[in-house]
Parts: C-alpha cells; sequence; structure tokens
C-alpha cells in the first residue's frame, strides 16, 4: 500500500459473523456489512477499493453493484459458479494470507484508477486543446469546449459562465451534458464550488451535496477564468461519480481554464482585429502608431493624425517632402543605403530608427517599411509607393536601458543575489553572493544549493523544491560557511520562487546579519534596561508625539500604555509653567541639544508631582532628527523634604528671634535684680554700722525676685522647647481614645475645684502630641476662670451648664463633684456637623477683639504668663493638618474647636 496517501477501504460483505478476521494483518479499513442490501446501498454511497464476500447467497447482487471493482470470494470449499473475470475465489484462507490478498486487490485497483485518472486527465486536456484549436469566436469556444469535457468523461454537466460581480451571479454562456440546463441560465455565486472559485480565485471541488446534480454520490468543480488576473467567470464540471474528479482531474481541468481563458482571449483578439481591418482607414486616421505614405520616388502622399502628433509636423508641412526631414544624423548613409535597397527589391525593412521631431528633440521608433505594388495583373510587381508604420518605442528602449543598468546594478549589489533552478545548482550568482561564501562566481556555480545552506537535507532537497508554491516567499535567519575559512557568518535569507517561460526558478537574496544581529542584541538589552528602569521614560516621534512608555511611566502619572501612546506629553502639563517654559524647551532640543530641569506635571487623578527631566534628541545615521527620548526621575518627595527643611528652618530662625526676644526682658530683670542687689550691699557697708552687717529682709526680698526671674526663664525655655518639638508634622498618626488623652493630661492639671467632662470619639493623631495640646488648653482654662467670673453670666439661675451627651456612658467627669459653682467645668467633645472635637470651658472666655491674638506667641493676659500655650496648641494642630478657631462656649467661656477632616 505504499503508493497511497491513505489506507484502501474494503467491503467485508458476511451472512451473519465472519469467519476469517483479517484486519488486524492488514493496511486497510474494513467495513462489514451482513446482507447484499446493506452492501448494495454502501457502494453506491461510498468508494470502495475491494469487496471481500463471504455471503454466497449475496453474491449475485454484490457483483450487479461491484462495477469493475475486484471481488474476493471467500469460500469453505471449491465450487462451481462462485469465479468469474472480476472475482477471485480463496477456499479457507487464513487471517494473513487473506490480508495479502486485500492489500495486493487494493493497490491493483488504486493502480488501476491512477492509470485511468491520468488517462481520463490526458484525453480531457487533448479534448480541449482539439476543441479550441477548431474555435475561432468566443461562442465557439464555449459550445467547443463545453461539449470536448462532457465527452471526455462521466461528466453529467459541464457549462461555461460569466460573473456579474454587481448582481453576484453567473449566466451560462455554453452548457453540454444531461444535466447542465441551458445557456442564458443564472447560477447565485455565493455558495457551493461556483461561489468558492469566484471568491478565492483557485479550483474548488465539491463532494457530495452541495450543486452536485443527482446522488449524494457525485461531485462538482469550478475552475475561475481569468482576465487580466480578474476572476471573470467559471467553466463547471459535474459527475455523478466523486472519483471522475481526482486530484489528476482537477489538475486537468485547471489546465483547461488557463487553456479557454487564453483562448477566450485569442478569439476576442481575432474579433477585434477582424473589426480593426473592417475599419481599416478609421484606424490608420486615429492609429497610435505614425503611418505614412510615400511614391515611388519617396516624396510623402499621406500622414496621419499621430505623425503629426509625434513629431510636430504637419501635415501640409510633410506632404511633398522626403522622410529625411526627420533624420537625425545619427546614421549614416550606408544605413539609409540599405533601407532603400531592401524595399526597392521589394523587401520588407524593418528596424529601430532614432529620428528627429522638429523641436530638435529625439525619438525612437520600430520603423517597418513595406513596398506598395500596382495590382493590373500584368505579373509586374513594379512598387508604386510606400508604406512606413512607425511605432514610438522612446519608452521601451528606456526601459531597456533601465534594465541593462538594472543588471548591472544586481551585478554590484550589496547583498548577495542567486537563483537556481530545480537541479539546486545556481543559474546566476552577483559577484557579492560569490564574496560572502568566500569564492568566486563560477566556482559557487559548482555548489549544490544544500551544500551552502545547513538547514537543508541533499537527500530530502526535492520535497523542499515541492513546498513552494509560485510566488511564495520565505525569509529566514541562519549562518552560512565560508568555503575559504570555514567560518559562520549570520545572514538573513530570502527566498522566493519565480515562474520563468513556465520554469520554476528560486531566488534567493542573502544579507550579512552580523552587524543587524549585533545591534539587536543591543537593542534588547536597551528595551529591557528600559522597561525596568526605576525612572519614567517615554519616546516620541519628531512631531513630539508619544510612541512608547515604559511600566514606570504608567505608575508614576496613571495613565496606561494605551491611553498615552499617540498623545502629546502635553497631557501631564500642570498649568505652573508658561508657554516661554515649554518654547524654550522645545528649542533646545530641536536644535539637537539635550534638555534638563524640574517640571510640575500632573497626574492623571489631577495631582500634581515634580520631575527631574532629562529630555534628548534620536537621530538617525544622517543627523535627522527622528524622535525625542524623556527620562522623568520623580523628586516629589525630595521636593517635599527640602520644603520641610526650609519650614523647619524658618521654624528654628523664629525660634532663635524668640528666644533672643524673650529671655531678653528676664535676664534684664535679673540683671537690675543683681544690681540692686550690689548697691544694697554697698549701702550696708557704708552705714553707721559694722561692715560686715546686712539687711537680711532686704537680701531675702531680692533673692525672692530673683528666683522668680529664674522661674519664669525657665518656663520660658520649657515652652520654647514644646514649640519646636511639636512644630515638626505628624507623618504617622494613629486613632487615639479622646476621653484616655484628656484624662492622662487632666492628671497633670492642679486644679483640685475644677471638673472635666469627656464624650469619647477615637481622633487620628500623634498621642503624645494630642495629650500636650489638651493639656495646654486646661492650663489655659484653669489659670483664667474663676467662680467670679462664671458667677457673673450666669447668677439668676446659677452656673449648671445643661448638656446633651449622647448614649449612657459616653460621658466621663473627673474632679470635684461638689456645687458646680464652687470650681471651673470644662467639657471635651466632638463637634456636632463635621469630623473633630471641641474643648470648652465655662470661664470668663475670650473678648472678640482678642481671639484673633491668642495664638500669637508670647500674647498673654496674665502677669506670669509666658504667652506659649495657645502658640503650642496652634502649632500642634498645624502639624495634624488641622484647623483650630476660638469662639464663645455655651455658658460664655472660650470655646476651642478643631476641625481635622482633609477639607478643613
Amino acid at each position: 500500500m505504499s503508493g497511497t496517501t491513505e489506507p484502501g477501504r474494503v467491503l467485508h460483505v458476511v451472512d451473519e459473523s465472519p469467519t476469517v478476521r483479517f484486519e488486524p494483518w492488514t493496511d486497510c479499513t474494513v467495513e462489514t456489512v451482513t446482507n447484499a442490501a446493506d452492501a448494495s446501498v454502501r457502494l453506491a454511497e461510498a468508494a470502495f477499493d475491494c469487496v471481500v464476500v463471504e455471503d454466497d447467497a449475496s453474491l449475485t447482487a454484490v457483483r450487479a453493484a461491484v462495477g469493475d471493482l475486484p471481488v474476493l470470494v471467500v469460500a469453505a470449499t471449491e465450487a462451481d459458479g462462485l469465479a468469474d473475470d472480476r472475482s477471485v475465489v480463496l477456499t479457507d484462507p487464513d487471517a494473513k494470507s487473506l490480508a495479502d490478498r486485500v492489500d495486493g486487490a487494493v493497490e491493483r485497483q488504486r493502480a488501476a484508477r491512477r492509470a485511468a485518472s491520468a488517462e481520463r486527465a490526458y484525453r480531457l486536456v487533448e479534448a480541449v486543446g482539439r476543441a479550441l484549436a477548431a474555435a475561432e469566436t468566443r461562442s465557439e469556444v464555449d459550445r467547443r469546449v463545453c461539449e470536448a469535457v462532457a465527452d471526455a468523461g462521466p461528466y453529467a454537466a459541464v457549462w461555461i459562465g460569466d460573473h456579474d460581480p454587481e448582481r453576484d451571479v453567473v449566466t451560462r454562456r455554453a452548457a453540454a451534458g444531461d444535466d447542465a440546463g441551458y445557456s442564458g441560465d443564472e447560477v447565485p455565486a455565493d455558495a457551493g464550488a461556483t461561489g468558492r472559485a469566484i471568491r478565492t480565485g483557485e479550483v474548488a471541488v465539491e463532494r457530495g451535496g452541495g450543486d452536485t446534480p443527482g446522488d449524494e454520490g457525485g461531485a462538482t468543480a469550478a475552475v475561475p477564468l481569468r482576465d487580466d488576473g480578474t476572476v471573470t467567470g467559471v467553466l463547471h464540471v459535474a459527475t455523478h461519480r466523486a472519483d471522475a474528479l481526482d486530484e489528476r482531474t482537477t489538475e486537468a481541468l485547471t489546465t483547461a481554464g488557463s487553456l479557454v481563458a487564453d483562448a477566450t482571449e485569442r478569439a476576442e483578439t481575432r474579433a477585434r482585429r477582424e473589426r480593426r481591418n473592417r475599419q481599416f482607414r478609421s484606424a490608420v486616421e486615429h492609429a497610435g502608431h505614425v503611418v505614412l505614405l510615400t511614391d515611388a520616388d519617396g516624396r510623402i502622399t499621406y500622414v496621419n493624425d499621430a505623425f503629426e502628433s509625434v513629431t510636430g509636423y504637419t501635415e501640409s508641412e510633410a506632404l511633398g517632402r522626403s522622410p529625411a526631414l526627420l533624420q537625425s544624423g545619427t546614421h549614416d548613409e550606408a544605413f539609409y543605403r540599405d533601407l532603400w535597397e531592401t524595399i526597392r527589391d521589394g523587401d520588407v525593412w524593418q528596424g529601430e530608427v532614432v529620428n528627429e521631431r522638429k523641436d530638435g528633440s529625439e525619438y525612437v521608433i520600430d520603423q517597418t517599411i513595406a513596398p506598395i505594388s500596382d495590382d493590373d495583373g500584368d505579373g509586374d510587381d513594379e512598387a508604386i509607393g510606400y508604406v512606413a508604420i512607425n511605432r514610438d518605442i522612446t519608452a521601451r528602449k528606456e526601459r531597456e536601458l533601465n534594465l541593462t543598468f538594472l543588471k548591472r546594478a544586481i551585478d554590484q549589489a550589496g547583498i548577495g543575489i542567486g537563483t537556481y533552478d530545480a537541479d539546486g545548482y545556481a543559474t546566476y550568482v552577483n559577484e557579492r553572493l560569490a564574496e560572502q561564501f568566500g569564492t568566486d562566481r563560477d566556482e559557487l556555480r559548482e555548489h549544490h544549493m544544500c551544500s551552502l545552506d545547513p538547514r537543508l537535507d541533499r537527500s530530502r532537497f526535492p520535497a523542499y523544491w515541492s513546498s513552494f508554491e509560485d510566488g511564495e516567499r520565505r525569509i529566514y535567519d541562519t549562518r552560512i560557511g565560508r568555503l575559504d575559512t570555514d567560518e559562520c557568518v549570520p545572514v538573513e535569507v530570502v527566498t522566493s520562487r519565480v515562474r520563468i517561460d513556465g520554469e520554476p526558478y528560486q531566488v534567493n537574496t542573502v544579507r550579512d546579519a552580523t552587524e543587524r544581529k549585533r545591534q539587536e542584541r543591543d537593542l534588547e538589552r536597551f528595551r529591557s534596561a528600559v522597561a525596568h528602569a526605576g525612572h519614567s521614560v517615554l519616546i516620541t516621534d519628531a512631531e513630539g508625539r508619544i510612541e512608547y512608555v515604559n511600566d514606570a511611566f504608567e505608575s508614576v502619572t496613571g495613565y496606561s500604555a494605551a491611553e498615552a501612546i499617540g498623545q502629546t506629553p502635553a497631557l501631564l502639563q500642570s498649568g505652573t509653567h508658561d508657554e516661554a517654559f515649554y518654547h524654550d524647551l522645545w528649542e533646545t532640543i530641536r536644535d539637537g541639544d539635550v534638555w534638563q530641569g524640574e517640571v510640575v506635571n500632573e497626574r492623571k487623578d489631577g495631582s500634581e508631582y515634580v520631575v527631574d527631566q532629562t529630555i534628548a534628541p534620536i537621530s538617525d545615521d544622517d543627523g535627522e532628527i527622528t524622535g525625542f527620548v524623556a527620562i522623568n526621575r520623580d523628586v516629589s518627595e525630595l521636593k517635599a523634604y527640602e520644603r520641610e527643611l526650609e519650614a523647619q528652618n524658618d521654624r528654628l530662625k523664629q525660634y532663635g528671634e524668640t528666644v533672643a526676644h524673650d529671655l531678653r526682658n528676664p535676664l534684664a530683670a535679673l540683671d537690675a535684680e543683681l544690681k540692686q542687689f550690689r548697691a544694697t550691699v554697698d549701702r550696708e557697708s557704708a552705714a553707721d554700722g559694722p561692715a560686715d552687717t546686712v539687711d537680711a529682709a532686704a537680701v531675702n526680698d531680692l533673692c525672692a525676685s530673683i528666683g522668680d526671674t529664674v522661674d519664669r526663664m525657665e518656663t520660658l525655655i520649657e515652652d520654647l522647647l514644646t514649640m519646636a518639638e511639636h512644630g515638626q508634622r505628624v507623618i504617622d498618626p494613629e486613632p487615639v481614645s479622646l476621653e484616655s488623652a484628656a484624662t492622662e493630661a487632666w492628671t497633670g492639671i492642679d486644679a483640685p475645684d475644677a471638673e472635666l467632662s469627656v464624650q469619647d470619639i477615637a481622633v487620628d493623631a500623634d498621642p503624645d502630641q494630642l495629650r500636650e495640646l489638651l493639656a495646654n488648653l486646661f492650663r489655659n482654662s484653669v489659670e483664667h476662670g474663676s467662680t467670679s467670673s462664671r458667677t457673673q453670666s450666669g447668677d439668676s439661675e446659677g452656673s449648671e451648664i445643661p448638656r446633651e451627651t449622647g448614649e449612657a456612658g459616653d460621658s466621663v467627669e473627673h474632679g470635684s463633684t461638689d456645687d458646680p459653682d464652687d470650681g471651673l467645668h470644662v467639657w471635651v467633645s466632638p463637634l456636632d456637623f463635621s469630623p473633630g472635637f471641641a474643648v470648652e470651658d465655662d470661664g470668663p472666655g475670650i473678648p472678640p477683639d482678642e481671639r484673633d491674638d491668642v495664638f500669637e506667641r508670647g500674647f498673654t493676659t496674665a502677669s506670669d504668663g509666658t504667652g506659649f500655650g495657645l502658640a503650642i496648641v496652634e502649632r500642634i494642630a498645624d502639624a495634624h493638618g488641622w484647623t483650630v478657631s476660638v469662639t464663645e462656649g455655651r455658658e460664655g467661656g472660650a470655646r476651642f474647636e478643631f476641625r481635622t477632616d482633609e477639607d478643613a
């Protein structure tokens, strides 16, 4: 079965169960049926290569259905009537021998089919050729071809039709065969083999159903007919026998289709020629070629319109003159003498002539000159004149010249070029290809293609050659070995299959890929570096449109690559910089220089960020700028640190100025006390009493005063340190219980008569700083609050302050539980309508005209105060990003409100 491409098919006909199971021993596919009726159905439906019959009762019916298929009859004993010219009787065979006989019968049947197919294909092409040879007109071509194909094989329908692309139908021009239908019938071109052939331009075969006539076992083939490469119609062939349209027959039909298309073109050409002949005078008058007539002496008697358009001479200027008026001086006297001798001898002269137009420009013509003889019947063929037809071939000569230059360019091209035919040897190689292989052109042509390309195996070369389709092009990278040094060189090979004069050739171009491979490696490393760079990288074209962004760009800006590519970097502009800034940037990089600076950009979410940007132009080998690359280092955090550092420096400067200012007064007071102390000592010493006697009471008073001054300085220094410590921004706040912080802060307040009430909430804050803030507010309330002031604000109803404390247990009270009129009351509670909290007392409050000043450093209304307590409170609030305001409490006291939301 080696000659087949797929297993043979065997129909096994048995009575009930087979006596011999030969399937494991054969290369065929075996299908078993148990009666003659099923066997007949399967033989009608499918193609088999052999029939094995074990049922004697079915033998007669099977023989009637098998046609020319071989039949193997398996019998227990020899018997008359079992064998005939198509049947072989096997008596009690074993499974292996039966399988061998089956394989042999299948192979012989397939060989016979192949021979029949080849004969049928030959007859078909021959019949079409004879039909075309006898056809003169297009209608004859169509009719004779349909009849020839129908007669050449078992074809029930053969027709040729034109395709109408606007209506997408095929109209039959001619038809033959029992099921062919009639000329003029229209067939839809959107389905079946016909539709597929028109859509793909390739032969389409459809087996069973579709547009196959008759039963399901038939087949249809549609062959596209082309005119200048465009499918204009189809040759349609249908048969009741699927094997009648095998591969060889399909190839023959393809050939027939090409012959029909060529014959149709020739018939139409002949028709056109006949029409031209019938209209000769009109054709000459309006010919595209120059036509002129002369008398026997060479004087021009007629020129057509083309003469004037080509030469520039009008008819009146040319008539009566010799064609010598067109001579350019390119040809010598011998040239024209030979021309005139030829035509005067009655022969036709043909050749190329370089003429000159009226304006002095030269042109080339392909000229044919023939003598015109009289027709008086006396046997004398004396010329009475001459006709010259001049075809302007200036453009063709230019093409030929270009072709010459092209061949020379190929010979001197910088890439290797070679052509090979089916034997694998070169028919042409250029000098560069020989250099690439380290040899000369003659020696290179002695080497088989497989010895030059390590990808090819000489033993499998025929299969490689056959794998190409006409016009197919393959590109691949490989390494070739130089014949002189055995060095392996990377190359890029482009292989194309072309057909010249009907013969297939392979054209190979070989380009040295050493530099490209190095560039690809460098480019890959560069791409990897850019893709994984920590900085944002974007590349634009010369117009500034983004062509590439790396992953860091997406993570920094919030724009995906799909959103950014095609846009300009202007989508990141924040509005911080003016037009002059960007104008200077673009002028710099378009001049070929590198621009570097800091830019404030805007992310997709609207937030701003700062980049340290470097932009450099990208140039090609000619120095032309083809794009720009920008590397952006996000310095937003660095700039924030710089601003924080500047703020810290400003605060330190302010603290230094405050220290210098606020310590100067106590120091001056201390200096004054010391001077007074010395003066007192000096005064006592100068008195009448003993020299070692000093007024102890005066000294004690001075020492007490100095001690107060020192205490004040210590308090001032502690407040300044607190200001410095709490002025730094809180980076990582955490949820803190307001009640817990307030309770701890209250324990440090010396106010036994005061009372604290807290309604708890969680506040995101630094715990220590929150306690310090509350402690300063509590001290401020205690220092400025008094019973007298409270009773003045509520003397008629007492000082009990009604409060909404939320759910039971939400409010916690600390301190005195005596009569509320006896001491100060402080409340800490959440704000009613926004995130935050408030600290309020029932003291005398803060006058409205002083509320804007209470947070200033050094502002105090107490004689012994430092004026830093509320300044520290504001500093801590700022460090948390909170806002603080002062208002009047519900009982007339001071109320400090802290709003903790981000939009505060």
